[in-house]
C-alpha cells in the first residue's frame, strides 16, 4: 500500500434514545474507540482523524524510530507490528488500547467479587512491550506469542492470553541453529518445519510429588503415570508419553473446573478462543506442589483427590481411541489431519472433507500439528495450522523457499489441488522461481498469448 490509494471513510449512524434524544455512532475503517461515555446519552464509538490514519501514517515512516513514534496514535485493534529498516534496525512494538489489570488470572476463571482482578485504566504507550535486536545479547527478533510485560514494573499483561511458549521454542531453535554454524535458508526452513512443543520441565516432578500424597493408583492409572514419568517432554508424533499426558490433562482440566463452576459455565469457558488446557492444569499443578495454598485452583485438598481418577480415565480414553495395542498409543496417532477446501465445501457432505493420516504414525510430522491451534473441547482436531511457510533472504530477493498445503488451488477439480501436501509433510519447501531462466526450466506447460496482427 502507498499513500493516496486508501481514502479514510466513516459511516455515521443516527441513534434515537428512549428519552427522545439523538446521538451518533461513528464507525471507522479500522475499529472502534470508546470516547467520553460520561458525556453522552448513547453508546458512542468514535475515531479521530489521527487515530483513524495511524496505520496509513505508519506506511510513510522515515525509519524504525519514526514508525514506533507514529504507532502511539493507534488504538484499535491491538496489534503487534514487526519492522525492519534500511539502517538495520529490527524489532516489534505492541500498539493499541490495552487495559491494565492489577492481578493476572493465568487463564483461569477469576472471582467476580474481588476488585483486584478488575481492569483499571489503560496501559500507557511507553509501558507497552517492544523487542529490538542489538546484535550482541539479542541476535533475533521474534514476533510470535511473546509474553507481554509492562515496562519497568515487570508485570505480566493479560491480552489474548499470550503465554510466550511458541516464541520461546522459536528462540531456542534459532540459538541452537546459530551454534551449529552459519545460518542459511535451508537451515532456517528445516528449523521452521520441525518446531515442536515441550511440556514445562517442572510439571512431571510436581505431579510425582502430589501423587505421593494421593490414594493408591489403580494398575491402569499407574500405567499412564509411568508413561508420563518416563517421557522426555516433547510433543512428537511417536511419543507415547505425550499421548498419555494430553488425554490426562484434558480430563483433569474439566473435572478441576467443575469443582467450582456449573457444567454449563465450564462449557462456555472452554469455548473461548485462545484457551490452552495444558496451561491451566500446569499452573494448578505447579502452584499445588510449590505453594500448597488453600482456596485457589492449586489447593492440594482440591486437586490431589482428582489425580488418580483422571489418570485412570486417561487409560480408558487411550484404549478407546487407539485400541489395546500399546504400539499405537502415540501422540501423532491421536490426531486427524483434515483439510477443508475453500471452494465447494459442504459441511454436511462427507466427501467435502479430505482426510489424511488418522492411522499414520506421523500426521504431526514437520511441525504440522506441533505448532497448530486447538479448541479446548476438541483437543485432537486442529482448528488452524501453519499451512504456509516462507523463508526469505532480504538481501537477495531471488532466494525464497515456500511450502503451501494442501496445494495451490484447493479445488478438487484441478490437477494441482494437493501437490503441496508432500513438501509440507516432509518439511522440504520449494524454491520460488523468479529469474526468467528458472521459470522456463520449471514450467510444466506454456500458454502463449499473441496479439492479432
Amino acid at each position: 500500500m502507498v499513500g493516496g490509494i486508501i481514502t479514510p471513510h466513516t459511516d455515521i449512524y443516527k441513534i434515537n434514545s428512549r428519552d427522545g434524544g439523538q446521538g451518533e455512532c461513528r464507525v471507522g475503517p479500522i475499529g472502534y474507540y470508546m470516547t467520553s461515555m460520561e458525556t453522552t446519552k448513547t453508546n458512542g464509538w468514535d475515531m479521530t482523524d489521527a487515530e483513524r490514519s495511524a496505520f496509513f501514517l505508519a506506511l510513510h515512516a522515515a525509519g524504525a524510530q519514526d514508525l514506533v513514534a507514529r504507532l502511539e496514535s493507534h488504538h484499535e485493534p491491538v496489534v503487534v507490528v514487526a519492522y525492519a529498516d534500511r539502517e538495520g534496525e529490527v524489532g516489534w512494538q505492541l500498539a493499541g488500547w490495552v487495559p491494565r489489570r492489577l492481578l493476572a488470572s493465568a487463564q483461569l476463571p477469576a472471582p467476580g467479587d474481588q476488585r483486584a482482578f478488575d481492569w483499571e485504566d489503560r496501559l500507557r504507550y511507553a509501558s507497552l512491550p517492544r523487542g529490538e535486536r542489538n546484535g550482541t545479547t539479542q541476535r533475533w527478533v521474534i514476533a510470535s506469542d511473546n509474553a507481554l510485560i509492562e515496562g519497568p514494573q515487570n508485570r505480566r499483561i493479560e491480552w489474548s492470553w499470550r503465554h510466550g511458549r511458541r516464541s520461546q521454542r522459536i528462540e531456542r531453535a534459532l540459538s541452537r541453529l546459530g551454534r551449529e554454524g552459519a545460518v542459511n535458508l535451508r537451515g532456517l526452513a528445516d528449523m521452521q518445519s520441525r518446531l515442536s512443543a515441550r511440556v514445562d520441565s517442572r510439571v512431571v516432578p510436581s505431579l510425582t510429588a502430589l501423587l505421593a500424597t494421593a490414594a493408591p493408583l489403580s494398575p491402569e492409572a499407574q500405567e499412564i503415570f509411568d508413561l508420563i514419568r518416563d517421557w522426555d517432554g516433547r510433543f512428537a508424533p511417536d511419543r507415547k508419553g505425550a499421548a498419555a499426558y494430553s488425554v490426562f490433562v484434558q480430563d483433569l482440566m474439566r473435572r478441576l473446573l467443575e469443582t467450582k463452576l456449573a457444567s454449563r459455565l465450564v462449557d462456555r469457558y472452554l469455548a473461548l478462543e485462545g484457551l490452552d488446557p495444558s496451561i491451566l492444569v500446569e499452573a494448578a499443578l505447579l502452584d499445588a506442589a510449590t505453594h500448597g495454598r488453600s482456596g485457589g485452583w492449586g489447593d492440594p485438598e482440591l486437586l490431589v483427590p482428582l489425580l488418580p481418577e483422571s489418570l485412570h480415565r486417561a487409560w480408558v480414553q487411550l484404549s478407546y481411541r487407539r485400541g489395546p495395542n500399546r504400539s499405537r498409543w502415540n501422540w501423532g496417532g491421536l490426531h486427524a489431519l483434515v483439510f477443508r477446501p475453500f471452494v465447494g465445501y459442504d459441511p454436511d457432505v462427507k466427501q467435502g472433507v479430505w482426510h489424511f493420516g488418522r492411522d499414520r504414525a506421523d500426521p504431526g510430522h514437520a511441525g504440522g500439528l506441533g505448532m497448530a491451534d486447538y479448541a479446548a473441547t476438541r483437543p485432537f482436531e486442529a482448528r488452524t495450522a501453519l499451512l504456509y511457510r516462507m523463508v526469505v533472504d532480504l538481501a537477495a530477493d531471488d532466494r525464497i523457499l515456500t511450502s503451501l498445503a494442501p496445494g495451490q488451488s484447493e479445488h478438487q477439480g484441478q490437477v494441482h489441488f494437493r501437490d503441496g501436501l508432500g513438501p509440507w509433510l516432509e518439511g522440504n519447501p520449494r524454491l520460488i522461481a523468479r529469474s526468467p531462466f528458472l521459470v522456463e526450466e520449471q514450467a510444466v506447460d506454456l500458454l502463449r498469448l499473441e496479439p492479432r496482427s
